[in-house]
């Protein structure tokens, strides 16, 4: 059919369409776009199998040539579909081996293109029982690597990018090394295995100190993420400030969006936050000129992390823009975070319903790393616990020890803020206290330290109190969010000596800043817990909590603050 023009190509096919034999496929993301099909498995089966082995390898070929002749990428799939079948029809298969690899390396770049790294993922796969020169090998381990991470795939892309390190290392030049290096270190860093990563890249950055190769460059910008996530925030800056020149003179710009991430992020973290967060949008528009999806989403998640110091609304709804963004794309790696944080944000504004859907339909939907899988269950337990659910807790307990076999350091150092949350809510407030009082990592998180000062209120400890203004002053954090639970920790120690007027104004000003809504009737409830609902601001305050922990069915929190909650005949009264 090479030979028969357009026009009575069309001719003979549409009638096969019309009675319904063969349909076009317009599917943007197959492999087999452009192409007539048969539309019953059985009619193409029984024509083919009419075809001798030889003729059936003949007209595959003849097929991807054909196809291949047309230039266009979007027939790459159907190119190679066409060199695997022509393969296994032949016992002669070393003229086909190249044009089968190759034609299934071309379908893979468009699937990855497309963002469809499931296909492309199994075409790389494919391609490799294909490929017989090791340096094409290497090449395509590093791209299986980068599509498993897409897909959370962690270990197995760690598996693929050291198998190309490993053969780099015997058999390229030192910027094949340094470029496989860092690929290594970026997979270990999106595994969360910073400490590995650290391990890998030091002695490639330290080999060339000045950064005067580009790939060493490359290494370094990770070998910056990975103290980042290692909690060197300080380290981290340093680096960032010695790869952004070169990187620049290179003119490697996605290395120079992704080190400004870095460098914001850890910046951020150690109290520099109207700078960083200028970075990070900043960084996320030059992402978004130089179509940069990946480091966009990662400066929406960075950023989302550094507003929660400033407004939990904000931070909500820039994590619920990445989670819609990483949901059209594919990259699972992405919507796995974003999709977490938003559904916590959820529970915390009282929609348990909402938040656990989103986490269910997640679930459901992908496949999730055992580590995100974890924190997953350990939320859902938290909720039945804030629903009132005792036998939740030593399950939720169960799961923070587990997380602790970790080896992400940002996972570990949120387990003592979550198991306090945990004590506090089954009325251990010493527990509460000491589980982030006693670990240094968690003084970097002011949630934590609310929930320290929560059960330091609780028990009437002055001195604890104060304690957890001072870290809350020492903290590296910056933030609205820190100056609201500063003027908590004022408000409570002056309700506990019994200056309640200068108590109302102190918590007054702790609730100007933009709470969710069952953290807000939380800190409430503290406050009418402290002075009594017999001040009129109490009173108010108490009513508006019970109202929310009510409509959440958070019966945790109105025993929990049992002394600030309207009395039981007012509550009937309230409900009818």
């Amino acid at each position: 059919m090479a030979g028969i023009d357009g026009e009575q190509l069309q001719e003979l096919i549409e009638p096969l369409v019309h009675r319904e034999l063969l349909e076009f496929e317009s599917d943007p993301r197959s492999p087999e776009r452009g192409q007539y099909r048969f539309v019953q498995s059985m009619i193409r089966e029984v024509a083919y199998g009419r075809l001798t082995r030889d003729e059936r390898r003949v007209r595959h070929l003849r097929a991807a040539e054909f196809l291949a002749a047309l230039g266009e990428r979007e027939l790459a799939g159907a190119v190679a579909g066409h060199h695997m079948a022509a393969h296994r029809v032949t016992d002669d298969v070393k003229d086909l081996t190249d044009e089968a690899g190759a034609a299934l390396s071309d379908a893979a770049d468009r699937a990855a293109r497309l963002h469809s790294h499931p296909q492309a993922l199994a075409m790389i796969e494919q391609a490799l029982a294909f490929t017989i020169e090791p340096e094409a090998g290497a090449a395509l381990w590093q791209r299986a690597a980068r599509s498993a991470s897409a897909l959370a795939k962690h270990e197995l892309a760690i598996d693929y990018a050291c198998k190309a390190l490993d053969w780099y290392r015997e058999h390229g030049d030192p910027a094949d090394i340094a470029n496989a290096a860092a690929l290594v270190g970026e997979e270990l860093c999106n595994a969360f295995r910073a400490p590995d990563a650290i391990e890998v890249l030091e002695p490639i950055v330290g080999a060339d100190s000045d950064l005067t190769e580009s790939a060493v460059v490359v290494a370094g910008s990770q070998l910056a993420r990975a103290y980042l996530m290692a909690l060197r925030d300080a380290d981290a800056a340093a680096m960032t400030d010695r790869v952004i020149g070169p990187a620049e003179r290179f003119d490697l710009i996605p290395i120079v969006v992704d080190t400004i991430i870095t460098r914001g992020t850890a910046l951020g973290n150690i109290g520099r936050m109207h700078e960083a967060i200028a970075l990070l949008q900043g960084a996320t528009r030059t992402a978004q000129d130089h179509d940069l999806p990946l480091a966009e989403m990662r400066a929406a998640h960075n950023l989302g992390h550094l507003l929660a110091f400033d407004d939990h609304v904000g931070a909500m709804e820039a994590c619920r823009t990445g989670m819609e963004q990483a949901d059209r794309l594919g990259e699972v790696r992405f919507l796995d975070p974003f999709t977490w944080a938003v559904a916590e944000y959820l529970d915390r504004d009282g929609r348990f319903e909402e938040g656990k859907a989103l986490r269910d339909e997640v679930r459901d939907r992908v496949e999730l790393p055992a580590s995100s899988l974890l924190w997953y269950e350990l939320t859902d337990l938290m909720v039945r616990v804030q629903r009132g659910d005792a036998s939740a807790i030593d399950p939720a307990f169960d799961a923070l020890h587990r997380s602790l076999d970790e080896a992400n350091p940002q996972s570990q150092a949120s387990v003592p803020g979550a198991r306090a949350k945990l004590h506090l809510l089954a009325g251990r407030f010493e527990e509460a206290y000491d589980d982030v009082m006693y670990v240094k990592e968690a003084h970097w998180f002011p949630t934590h330290l609310g929930v320290a000062l929560s059960a330091a209120a609780m028990l009437g400890d002055v001195e604890r109190v104060e304690a957890v203004a001072e870290a809350l002053r020492s903290s590296p954090a910056r933030g609205r969010l820190l100056g609201s639970l500063a003027d908590v920790a004022s408000g409570t120690v002056a309700a506990l000596n019994g200056r309640i007027d200068e108590a109302v104004a102190a918590f007054a000003s702790a609730l100007a800043f933009r709470y969710l809504r069952l953290d807000r009737a939380e800190l409430q409830a503290l406050f009418a817990s402290l002075v009594g609902r017999g001040v009129p601001e109490a009173r108010r305050a108490s009513d508006t909590a019970f109202e929310v922990f009510s409509e959440a069915g958070a019966t945790a929190y109105l025993d929990l603050y049992a002394s600030g909650m309207p009395p039981v005949d007012e509550r009937r009264a309230a409900t009818g």
